[in-house]
């Protein structure tokens, strides 16, 4: 249900992006977000959106990665959806990672474009792009997918 913003309907939201990299193969990434909507004389929902994720650097360009997702309705019974998911990729280059994926249960409470049919886990692609070099996000500081362009051409 789409909710029109009038001025008694508002949504606020908040969220919050962290990394940590443990060692020079292990990486920690981390997200959390609040939604919280107003529908004026109806009340208000809240929802909380959770994402922890670690990354071990297998090889030059291989790596494997664990992920949890979790979704939280607050004020209703609902316990909430916990997702896991796991990850090995290539990196084709410094900034860009391609790989296969496998989720415990697909992902259907919170979103009309990722409701599915099947209560069942799914094999996905993924691809993603680390940006950090682009804007300098850590300030000259390598990370481990990085190193990768650093490496003789023999080990790439």
């Amino acid at each position: 249900m789409a909710v029109r913003q009038t001025p008694n309907n508002r949504i606020d939201r908040l969220s919050l992006d962290g990394y940590y990299q443990v060692t020079s193969r292990l990486e920690f990434h981390q997200r959390v977000g609040l939604l919280r909507t107003h529908v004026g004389r109806l009340g208000s929902t809240a929802t909380l959106l959770s994402q922890s994720r670690l990354q071990y650097r297998l090889a030059s360009r291989f790596d494997l990665a664990g992920e949890l997702r979790l979704a939280k309705r607050f004020g209703t019974v609902d316990t909430g959806d916990m997702i896991g998911a796991a990850e090995l990729a290539y990196w084709v280059s410094a900034d860009l990672r391609a790989g296969i994926g496998y989720t415990t249960r697909p992902w259907t409470s919170f979103g009309p474009a990722l409701i599915t049919e099947s209560d069942r886990g799914n094999v996905y692609v993924v691809l993603t792009s680390r940006l950090s070099s682009l804007f300098n996000l850590f300030q000259g500081r390598v990370t481990p997918a990085a190193r990768v362009s650093e490496l003789p051409a023999s080990e790439r």
